[in-house]
């Protein structure tokens, strides 16, 4: 097992929760869209290097999953934090915590062999996320859920595309491009929505 994969892993998913708790204190002066179309150009900036160092990088954004995977991305992020601004962090957290048992029945729904030892895993990943969320009664409004839970199987559905993507010598080329691709995709939702975002925003946010 390569221990470094297993750390990356592990920030990532660390960056991924922290997200929720962030993006509420800045749902504190921007619209659901606004945030999450700033955050992903801000990201778009640090990828932009990788999406386009490359013909092989380039050559993605003629790719369909990849287009594909980069759309339900962008839509995902903002119907997910669309719906946060109507629940709290932590039922956001035990809704979220759904995730791995949607992938873990999608894959077995497509035929990949799910071992036992996986299952034990999801039903601990699920159970940890109640744990931590605790009791969430009237913590959220109805649209609030619907939404959030929408977004989950926008999320799952980029799962499955990016399994169709083409394989890279770059493992920064697809995910890069990805990101540009829910950058374009966020943002004329967002100006539909909300119109121009607001520039002029704290520190905090």
């Amino acid at each position: 097992m390569n221990r470094l994969a297993f750390l990356a892993l592990a920030l990532a998913g660390l960056a991924w929760g922290l997200g929720f708790p962030l993006g509420k204190l800045a749902l504190r002066e921007l619209d659901p869209a606004h945030m999450v179309l700033l955050r992903f150009i801000v990201a778009s900036i640090v990828a932009c290097p990788f999406a386009f160092a490359t013909k092989e990088a380039r050559a993605l954004f003629r790719s369909p999953p990849v287009l594909l995977a980069g759309a339900f991305y962008g839509l995902a992020f903002v119907i997910q934090f669309e719906g946060l601004a109507g629940v709290t962090v932590t039922l956001a957290a035990l809704l979220v915590g759904a995730m791995p048992a949607l992938i873990a029945i999608s894959a077995y729904l497509i035929g990949e062999r799910v071992t036992r030892a996986s299952w034990i895993g999801v039903v601990a990943a699920t159970g940890g996320a109640a744990l931590i969320a605790g009791k969430p009664g009237g913590a959220g409004t109805a649209i609030g859920i619907a939404l959030s839970l929408a977004s989950l199987l926008i999320f799952l559905a980029w799962l499955l595309a990016l399994k169709r993507v083409p394989a890279t010598r770059s493992a920064m080329a697809v995910p890069s491009v990805t990101l540009v691709v829910a950058t374009l995709t966020v943002l004329p939702i967002a100006l539909l929505l909300h119109g121009a975002p607001p520039l002029t925003l704290s520190a905090v946010a």
